[in-house]
C-alpha cells in the first residue's frame, strides 16, 4: 500500500498527466489523504485522487463541506455501499498505458 497526501497526488498529475500514478494504481493499492497545511480539518477534492484510480481517499468526516458532499454524492449512486468498481479506461488498455483519450 502507498499513502499520498493531496498535493503528491497534484504533483503526479501535472508532472505526465497523472500516466505514472495511474498505472501505479493498477499494481498497488494507493490512499490519499488530506495535506499538514489543514489543521483547520478542512477538506480537498477526493475527485483528484478518485480520478486518477486511487482505491482510498481520506477526508476529514468532522468537516461537511462541498468535498465531503462531492464524496458522499460519489457513492449514493452505488446505494451508500462505499465501494466503486474503477472504470474500464483505469485499468486496461491495449499497451499497458493510461490512455487519456479515454477521458
Amino acid at each position: 500500500m502507498c499513502s499520498f497526501s493531496e498535493n503528491e497526488v497534484e504533483n503526479h498529475s501535472q508532472s505526465d498527466g497523472g500516466k505514472g500514478f495511474v498505472n501505479m494504481t493498477r499494481r498497488h493499492i494507493i490512499r490519499t489523504y488530506p495535506g499538514a497545511q489543514r489543521i483547520a480539518s478542512g477538506n480537498y477534492n477526493p475527485m483528484d485522487g478518485i480520478i486518477l484510480g486511487a482505491q482510498m481517499v481520506a477526508l476529514n468526516f468532522q468537516t461537511r463541506n462541498a468535498p465531503f458532499e462531492i464524496y458522499r454524492g460519489f457513492f449514493r449512486d452505488n446505494g451508500d455501499s462505499g465501494f466503486i468498481r474503477k472504470p474500464t479506461f483505469l485499468t486496461a488498455s491495449e499497451d499497458g498505458l493510461f490512455q487519456i483519450q479515454s477521458l
